[in-house]
């Protein structure tokens, strides 16, 4: 059966990003700069750990019908499954994206953007989900071309852990935990290189994600990973050299393992019709919101002489309902054509409650990333 909690937590992954580059992220420079630097790390962590939490449920979700169900897979038709559902949403963003540094580039304010100028060249070059470096024109896409690597050896993994024992995939979290810390104290390099780096520190997250997509774990041990995760990012603030990656795969480890037990009261939290509403968009959220954010700061910068209180009062309260606008739009027109097993599809508010009859899938779990 479908498990609607994950549904919700990816809608936590989504908040978690959109605040972050909303301003969270701003308070941890600042906290930074004034020399609060266990402060300023662990706030920066905390707000982008969302890209750790979706991370952790493409793990489950995609993996979790070969693992457990036993169904086979055919890796031509599953990576051709993952490319129509992520290729169209992401053209409407790559469009979105264009115009936004267009507007920002021909008729300039005196806010920074932090993006380049607009050119044709480096525009139609991020066409493609897959970027090994190079010009990006929304700094939030980087973490598809590192979940787009997880796709292509997905079924790698599933060919190998089929055959290996019972709770190999335990050891195999362990052993992905060492080396992701290894891997992050290595030169990060550039390009390709640049691009196995980040997929290798990030390894863990995945592999904490397989692993609950193959058994559900003891609840003793879920607990004690989701504390040794947390002790785990919390040492990293003080000392650098430790991944932080990794105390957030243990950590989400034990959340998601949490959600994934039916009738607790986190996971019927986690299953509430808005919740869930929110979790199905939560793809078309992450790639629009960030340029939406940006044509919110240009906007208001054209009536608002410099940064402060106004300007950032102005620019939020057009941002928040603008990039939950933009995404439903983004949805409703485009992503729900392309999702299967939806229940909201067709709801353009949340519904107070969840009509299980709405719509069926062919998979029982379905993900937006």
């Amino acid at each position: 059966m479908r498990l609607h909690a994950l549904d919700g937590l990816r809608a936590v992954a989504a908040l978690i990003v959109v605040a972050y580059h909303l301003g969270w992220a701003n308070v941890a420079d600042a906290l930074t700069q004034q020399g609060h630097l266990s402060w300023g790390r662990a706030l920066a962590g905390l707000g982008a750990s969302g890209v750790e939490l979706f991370f952790v449920l493409s793990g489950v979700v995609l993996l979790r019908p070969y693992l457990r169900a036993g169904r086979p897979m055919r890796a031509g038709s599953y990576l051709a499954r993952r490319a129509i559902r992520l290729y169209p949403p992401y053209v409407a963003a790559w469009l979105l994206a264009g115009m936004t540094v267009w507007l920002m580039t021909e008729h300039p304010t005196w806010w920074d953007a932090r993006v380049p100028p607009f050119d044709w060249a480096d525009w139609l070059a991020q066409a493609a989900i897959v970027q090994a470096g190079g010009v990006s024109y929304n700094f939030a896409w980087w973490s598809l071309t590192v979940e787009i690597v997880f796709y292509a050896v997905a079924p790698l993994l599933v060919a190998a852990l089929v055959r290996l024992p019972p709770r190999s995939h335990r050891a195999l979290l362990a052993l992905t935990v060492v080396a992701a810390q290894a891997i992050y104290l290595a030169p990060a390099g550039s390009g390709l290189s640049h691009l196995a780096w980040q997929f290798g520190s990030y390894a863990a997250c995945f592999a904490a994600g397989v692993s609950l997509a193959t058994e559900d774990p003891p609840p003793a041990l879920a607990m004690g990973a989701g504390l040794a995760g947390i002790a785990w990012v919390l040492a990293s603030t003080a000392v650098p050299a430790l991944n932080p990656h990794v105390g957030y795969a243990l950590a989400y480890f034990g959340l998601v393992a949490s959600a994934m037990r039916s009738g607790s009261a986190l996971s019927n939290g986690l299953s509430s019709a808005p919740m869930v509403w929110l979790g199905e968009r939560s793809y078309s959220l992450f790639l629009t919101h960030y340029s939406v954010i940006f044509l919110c700061n240009w906007a208001v910068s054209l009536l608002v002489p410099s940064k402060g209180l106004a300007f950032y009062a102005a620019s939020r309260s057009l941002a928040v309902p603008g990039t939950l606008l933009v995404a439903c739009l983004v949805f409703h027109l485009i992503e729900r054509r392309f999702a299967h097993g939806l229940v909201t599809g067709n709801n353009l508010l949340p519904p107070r409650q969840l009509n299980l009859h709405d719509e069926r899938g062919d998979t029982p779990l379905t993900s937006g990333r």
